[in-house]
């Protein structure tokens, strides 16, 4: 008389029963299903978050307040949301000339608030401020973006 085999124990597998109930036939069609998937999830958000970005377009010049080089201070470029600029923006040193230049290239084309600040030259507190600054300039592809940034009380 044949015996019977012992019942094999089950295996825990989370998954198995939510892959075998799938339409798609057996686990292993479904698990594959479930990897592209992913795959194309993880390919199609790693293009549309590095497409974006424009390249970047050198920008340098010199900021002088009342006819003097600012000295020792700091330039920012934010990007003007208000005139359509999206991004990131840039910042440099402005050296004891007043010459600065952006480092990585520049910046992505398109307009931009400017700010400054200086330890060593004084400068009145609305430069420091996007708002209040007043100053905009506009950054052209195929074109030499040197500013010469004047400023006064």
């Amino acid at each position: 008389m044949p015996t019977a085999r012992p019942a094999r124990p089950r295996q825990n597998r989370p998954y198995q029963d939510l892959l075998s109930s799938c339409t798609l036939g057996s686990p292993r069609r479904a698990s594959a299903l479930i990897v592209r998937r992913l795959l194309f999830g993880f390919i199609a958000f790693a293009l549309g978050c590095s497409g974006g970005e424009k390249p970047r377009v050198p920008v340098y010049g010199s900021v002088a307040y009342r006819g003097c080089p600012v000295r020792g201070g700091a330039i920012a470029f934010t990007p003007d949301k208000e005139r359509g600029t999206r991004g990131t923006g840039g910042k440099a040193n402005v050296g004891p000339d007043g010459r600065f230049q952006l480092p990585d290239g520049g910046l992505p084309p398109g307009w931009y608030r400017v700010t400054l600040a200086s330890l060593e030259s004084y400068l009145p507190p609305r430069y420091r401020d996007p708002d209040l600054a007043n100053l905009v300039r506009e950054v052209i592809p195929g074109r030499e973006n040197s500013f010469a940034i004047y400023l006064d009380d």
